[in-house]
């Protein structure tokens, strides 16, 4: 957004979204196709990391089944997920051209407007045959955990600065599913870390007083991720930024079909 707000073009635009996803999934090689109205087909947006020659062969590509995974996910409006190009009957015209570019596996995302109707697609390739984490369910009461999520954001917009970064990413494992919340904000002093968490306690002495709430986001946040057999932690550094853990038990984690 802030890209936009400078006036940057829709290339430099898509150009920033690849890299910011490459930056969070080392070995991952992103491309954005745009969807051309008039001839009903596919044609190269970016690809900042893929063979310019790769790219410049998906020029045109036809929307329809069986075309790669863009084309397929284009047309189906669906994720198209192929692990492993070299074996795949929906690559069977295109596997050659993936084999000589190094790319082994190709995850495709339609990019849908309000109405659903296509716009194009956000591709993640890999060098090797590649799976997607399985997709899991998180049992628990919908308005709680969205009331959770919003809250932590809320905190983290209100003392991160303008530039300032805000990232959440969740983990899977057998203890269960840990959601973390980290900025690079002002953040937390020390002494003040014991008591976060408590009903109507605010930190204090933030470099702008009429920033600061009323004390319960993050005593309900608490509360609510207590009562769903979790635990909420926080670690923070004055100066650098804060770090909000959630952990929930595997007991509400559960195996769903992908889409």
């Amino acid at each position: 957004m802030s890209a936009m707000v400078r006036g940057a073009n829709l290339k430099d635009i898509l150009t920033l979204a690849c890299l910011h996803f490459e930056s969070t999934a080392p070995d991952s090689l992103c491309a954005i196709l745009l969807i051309d109205p008039t001839r009903g087909c596919l044609h190269q947006g970016v690809g900042p990391n893929l063979p310019q020659a790769y790219l410049d062969a998906l020029e045109g590509l036809a929307i329809g089944p069986n075309v790669g995974c863009c084309g397929t996910a284009a047309y189906t409006r669906q994720i198209s997920i192929t692990d492993d190009i070299s074996t795949s009957p929906r690559w069977a015209k295109f596997a050659h051209l993936a084999a000589e570019h190094n790319l082994a596996s190709c995850w495709s995302i339609p990019l849908l407007d309000g109405s659903r109707e296509p716009l194009g697609n956000f591709a993640i390739y890999h060098h090797a045959p590649h799976c997607p984490p399985p997709n899991v369910r998180l049992r628990g009461d919908r308005q709680a955990l969205t009331r959770i999520m919003l809250n932590l954001l809320s905190n983290a917009l209100k003392f991160t600065p303008e530039h300032g970064k805000i990232t959440v990413t969740a983990t899977v494992d057998d203890r269960g599913l840990g959601i973390l919340v980290r900025d690079n904000g002002i953040g937390i002093p020390a002494d003040q870390l014991p008591n976060l968490g408590k009903p109507f306690v605010r930190v204090t002495g933030q470099s702008d007083e009429r920033k600061l709430g009323t004390g319960l986001g993050l005593f309900i946040s608490r509360s609510l991720v207590e009562l769903h057999g979790g635990r909420l932690d926080i670690t923070s550094e004055a100066g650098a930024g804060t770090n909000v853990t959630v952990s929930l038990p595997a007991a509400r984690i559960s195996a769903a079909q992908a889409a």
